[in-house]
């Protein structure tokens, strides 16, 4: 058995814990119990995964796991937030460290580690068609030029998608003749991006909401979609093709599907799509002596391998792919 503080600004007014318990392929929090006192305690808490969720009027809940080890202590020290401070379409990742790495069956895995990684918020979904042609649009009206070389495009050096029309007031979407829905495509995750596309977008981002956005470091994504207890997966430790937007997930040829298709595709703090539907630019290099900046997740495109939440790869970052795009992270304070 552990022990359990977690001291919260400002005082929580309701406060409950489940252990999680592995139903169906996926970690399910079961068992609810609540949590008391000022700071929240629980001595003698068993070994295990657990998920807490803290609540005070005006503010938003946190919902995150622990994780208690044998004869283990955990102290955790967050701060409830407003919407407002988190972002509609952000989801807060309160501090403290995590399960890094140490997955031997994916690519390039770290080794494993536990680092500290301070609060921060990152995007629920990875941008969107819709979100990045905002972008392309508004650079346009100040410069054609500088739009043009943002398109997202086929391949490095290549043309833009064939459902990507410019026009002398910027850019739309053409309605696909071969989808169930005509603009399916909007609520698509963006592909086709740099490294300095996703930068330049968060820098515009920035500007326009007041503020500062970045790509995520490859810890903060890691936390985010893996949460402290070092599952394999976001939703567990068991693959299931069906769970998130990979190669396989459904018959006939593989395609793209709109953010947040595969319910089970969430991780503990309810991050969506980071096991499938593509992956995301990082900030960190992956190997800065090759020009490779770090990339994470699966893909509508990838195998299994790619979906492991320790997956890691490098590309350049001029390149592009089909299956490349970004989600944002901002801090607090």
């Amino acid at each position: 058995d552990g022990d359990l503080t977690i001291h919260v600004t400002p005082t929580a007014e309701r406060a409950t814990i489940h252990r999680y318990e592995s139903r169906e392929r996926i970690l399910r929090p079961i068992a609810r119990r609540a949590l008391t006192g000022d700071p929240l305690t629980w001595g003698g808490i068993p070994l295990g995964r657990y998920r807490v969720k803290i609540e005070a009027v005006g503010r938003r809940p946190i919902v995150a796991p622990v994780c208690i080890g044998r004869c283990e202590s955990v102290l955790l020290k967050w701060r409830l937030r407003t919407e407002e401070e988190i972002g509609r379409d952000f989801v807060q990742i309160p501090s403290g460290s995590f399960v890094r790495g140490g997955d031997p069956d994916t690519m390039k895995s770290a080794p494993l580690a536990r680092p500290f990684v301070k609060e921060f918020a990152i995007g629920r979904f990875s941008i969107t068609w819709s979100e990045y042609l905002e972008f392309l649009n508004a650079i346009h009206r100040a410069s054609p030029a500088a739009a043009a070389r943002r398109v997202p495009r086929v391949a490095d050096g290549g043309g833009a998608f064939r459902w990507i029309e410019r026009r002398r007031k910027g850019y739309r979407l053409l309605a696909l003749s071969d989808a169930p829905r005509p603009f399916v495509h909007a609520k698509w995750p963006v592909f086709g991006v740099s490294h300095r596309d996703a930068m330049a977008y968060a820098r515009w981002r920035s500007e326009r909401d007041g503020r500062r956005y970045r790509l995520p470091s490859g810890d903060e994504w890691e936390k985010a979609a893996r949460g402290v207890d070092g599952r394999l997966f976001p939703w567990g430790d068991e693959y299931d093709a069906s769970f998130a937007k990979n190669l396989g997930s459904t018959p006939g040829k593989a395609r793209p599907e709109p953010i947040g298709a595969y319910r089970a595709d969430v991780s503990p703090y309810g991050v969506r799509d980071m096991a499938g539907g593509v992956r995301d630019w990082c900030r960190s290099w992956y190997d800065a002596r090759q020009n490779q900046r770090l990339v994470r997740g699966g893909a509508w495109n990838q195998s299994e391998v790619s979906a492991h939440c320790a997956y890691r790869n490098g590309i350049p970052p001029d390149q592009v792919t089909p299956f490349q795009g970004f989600r944002l992270v901002h801090h607090f304070g």
